[in-house]
């Protein structure tokens, strides 16, 4: 991603940053990388999505929790979320994506949201609460981790440290193994003979890339599962969704 553009958030912050993609291009960096398996890829759902309707793609990362969002961190990931709809909404419609994106039952945040009267930075709610909007420790099919070791049935790998403040978002864009995009698992049989894996819906109807979440830990690294990730060559390219349109 070397071409930069200007952009100017809803709260009147503006910094240069590349548009987002809908493929990703593995770092040629000297580290090592694994890609996320899709359902179909591996024995687990029995090469094929794990349920008849469209659902989540989540894979957990060990250990696997919820961990509070502070106000930093919320606001960071809201930043992510304008980003990633290329100045195509309003303040409106942002705080409405993330309302659903952090709603509860959903994937990323199920049981540890505003139901449960945790604080909401961006909407302004439950301000007082000791407990905050959690976000669980997991990745998505299609996503990009960066390894740092390998042992026994897994894999260990890098993550953002909650305890530390939050990169700036102009470092985050371009380190596509710490943002990553959520992804859904539908039911539809392509000719290919893989399955449909879409944008979640928040901002479909604003922008084409869909909606990025961080991979996040208390101590900076996660473990995944190998049998749900393989090893991606250095500078290769691979797309998030299937197909890239989806």
């Amino acid at each position: 991603m070397d071409s930069k553009r200007v952009l100017t958030f809803t709260d009147g912050g503006v910094i240069a940053v590349p548009e987002p993609v809908n493929y990703i291009t593995v770092p040629d960096d000297g580290y090592e990388y694994i890609r996320v398996l899709h359902d179909w890829e591996h024995r687990e759902w029995d090469g094929k999505p794990r349920t008849k309707t469209a659902t989540p793609e989540i894979v957990s990362l060990y250990k696997h929790e919820f961990i509070d969002l502070t106000e930093p961190w919320q606001r960071r990931w809201f930043a992510a979320i304008e980003w990633a709809s290329n100045g195509t909404m309003t303040s409106g419609q942002l705080k409405t994506a993330w309302s659903d994106v952090t709603a509860e039952r959903k994937a990323l945040t199920d049981m540890h949201g505003l139901r449960h009267k945790r604080t909401d930075y961006i909407l302004g709610l439950f301000l007082s609460s000791t407990k905050k909007i959690a976000q669980r420790t997991a990745t998505f099919g299609g996503s990009l981790l960066r390894l740092r070791s390998a042992y026994g049935s897994e894999y260990q790998v890098d993550a953002l440290n909650v305890l530390q403040p939050p990169p700036p978002l102009e470092e985050l864009v371009e380190q596509p193994y710490y943002m990553n995009w959520l992804t859904e698992i539908v039911n539809v049989k392509l000719p290919d003979k893989t399955y449909k894996a879409s944008r979640w819906p928040q901002l479909k109807h604003w922008g084409r890339w869909g909606v990025p979440y961080f991979i996040i830990s208390r101590d900076g690294k996660k473990s995944i599962l190998k049998k749900r990730a393989t090893i991606v060559e250095p500078g290769s390219t691979f797309a998030v969704y299937n197909p890239p349109t989806a």
